[in-house]
């Protein structure tokens, strides 16, 4: 009962703050808490709370038998325990990444102690300085000196796996570090049997191989024989082989490989949360690289991402990694079929957090891509479900205003819009009618400099989209000043000079150039209007 466990508490935390406690009085206490944190969650909170001050004795009790492996093993696990919803507290308020540091330095031939600090180093809250620096040396150093323990190399594996798809720079420290391909296989060799094993090694190699892909680092021959090729999927590289002397054919090999198995992840373990979000985000970290576009598209990624989005409706994490996935899966032109059902999943994902900027982002992009697909009609489906999402988007992010994040978002969002309008006068008239235009007319508006630039391309394109394809657009067009916004476009980069900006000058105005020309030949009825107010732009041209 509550009242039994409280008590139990209680006496635990007397005897770690006894001064003339021996360790083993210690450890017991420490796995007593560690249970009551695993088996009742409603203890989490008294353990944690100030009230009888059990984290302090905690500590304490750590700090005084650093030497004593049990002690630190027992604490380890307690802290493994609390960290779901708790793992900011422990880390900021308890010194948690120190203790569990501390203790996998202390001792290093501990198995148990060893993986559950790995898997705390997966948890806790760290700096870019603290991982690059201290967590990911260590979950290393771990995985070398504890190749028989297969816990430590299934967590320290996981561990890393997670750390690159969360935190982008950790990929690239990564590839960066000498022998980690070859501690992953030599984790496989030595646990042959242990499905977890394999699972993570194989997902570190395929990260590590996707890495040098798109960094240029692989794509060469391969050893001779297939030798590399064929030491991957055996579990291991060949003696002398490197990551360079592998082909995109191993990258794809592995890749195939851990594709196939996050798929069965996402499929298998509908009731684990954390195991699909960590599976969505290798997944989306995988689907980066143009070498597995296919891989993603072929291998059941499009069915996995749709489930994941299904079984975490309200993880934003899992949404914007299986939006990247389908969008991956779109770049492999998709059939007529599949097109509508991303589209639809796009749009839902967009309305449903229209408050997330990184979710906005994911899903403008994907419909960009399917907006771009040939058969027409496949474009017009995509239009009826994406139109709403995107002008909703795009009226947001005119409210919140125009800084870095947003623009990026309008800028994507317009380009989605332009292709979806482009030879569909019904679109064009409902892009019209929505926000969209206010938004690419305050674009072009904005004074001249670098950070605006790509969104007034957008916005020129999406204006000269709606004209050809639409001329009844262009009188209403020309009222709200489209002309005039196109000529302060095109005078505002007249006045660039430095190298690096006139790339981006001569972007923004050969897309001005472009929407007075459309408007002019469009112009029925208000030609005269647009000469007016295209008054002086050959002195900027010239």
């Amino acid at each position: 009962g509550g009242a039994e466990a409280e008590e139990l508490m209680v006496a635990a935390a007397d005897a770690l703050m006894e001064h003339d406690a021996v360790p083993e009085a210690r450890r017991s206490a420490l796995c007593a808490l560690a249970n009551l944190a695993s088996v009742q969650p409603d203890c989490q909170g008294v353990i944690l709370s100030d009230q009888y001050k059990m984290m302090e004795a905690v500590v304490t009790a750590v700090e005084r038998h650093l030497d004593d492996a049990s002690v630190q093993t027992s604490a380890l696990c307690l802290l493994l325990n609390l960290c779901p919803g708790h793992a900011a507290a422990l880390g900021q308020k308890h010194g948690a990444l120190g203790i569990t540091l501390a203790a996998m330095r202390a001792h290093p031939d501990a198995g148990d102690l060893q993986g559950f600090g790995c898997e705390l180093l997966a948890h806790l809250p760290s700096s870019e300085e603290e991982k690059k620096v201290e967590c990911i040396p260590e979950l290393v150093a771990a995985l070398r000196r504890s190749l028989p323990h297969a816990a430590v190399q299934h967590q320290g594996c996981r561990a890393l796996v997670g750390l690159a798809v969360r935190h982008t720079g950790s990929q690239g420290w990564l590839v960066e570090l000498e022998g980690l391909p070859e501690l992953a296989a030599a984790a496989m060799r030595e646990h042959p049997d242990d499905a977890s094993v394999e699972h993570y090694a194989r997902s570190l190699q395929a990260l590590l191989l996707s890495q040098e892909v798109c960094s240029g680092g692989t794509g060469g021959d391969s050893v001779s024989g297939g030798s590399a090729e064929d030491g991957l999927r055996k579990g291991g590289l060949p003696r002398g082989a490197s990551m360079d002397s592998l082909s995109k054919e191993a990258a794809l090999a592995v890749g195939s490989e851990v594709v196939t198995s996050l798929v069965t992840s996402i499929l298998a373990r509908p009731d684990d949360p954390q195991e699909v979000e960590q599976a969505c985000l290798m997944f989306a970290s995988l689907a980066k690289a143009p070498a597995n576009y296919e891989l993603v598209a072929e291998k059941g990624g499009v069915e996995a991402s749709l489930c994941a989005m299904e079984l975490c409706p309200d993880n934003v994490e899992v949404a914007v990694s299986c939006l990247e996935v389908l969008l991956a899966a779109a770049r492999c032109t998709p059939k007529a079929e599949e097109v509508e059902r991303l589209a639809t999943a796009a749009a839902a994902a967009m309305t449903k957090r229209s408050d997330d900027l990184a979710l906005q982002l994911a899903g403008s992009c994907l419909l960009k891509e399917l907006a771009q697909h040939q058969d027409r009609q496949c474009a017009a489906r995509v239009a009826r479900c994406a139109l709403p999402a995107l002008l909703a988007t795009l009226e947001a992010a005119s409210e919140a205003g125009l800084n870095p994040e947003t623009k990026q978002v309008c800028q994507v969002a317009l380009a989605a819009l332009a292709a979806l309008g482009r030879g569909a006068a019904e679109v064009s008239q409902e892009i019209a009618s929505g926000g969209a235009v206010a938004l690419a007319l305050q674009a072009l508006r904005t004074p001249a400099e670098p950070g605006i630039a790509a969104l007034q391309a957008e916005a020129c394109h999406l204006l000269v989209a709606m004209a050809e394809s639409s001329p009844q657009c262009v009188p209403e067009l020309v009222t709200d000043g489209a002309v005039e916004a196109a000529v302060a476009a095109l005078s505002g980069w007249a006045a660039v000079t430095t190298s690096a900006d006139l790339a981006k000058a001569a972007a923004v105005q050969r897309g001005a150039m472009q929407v007075l020309a459309a408007f002019s030949s469009q112009a029925k009825g208000c030609l005269a209007r647009v000469s007016q107010q295209m008054a002086g732009v050959s002195a900027v041209v010239k």
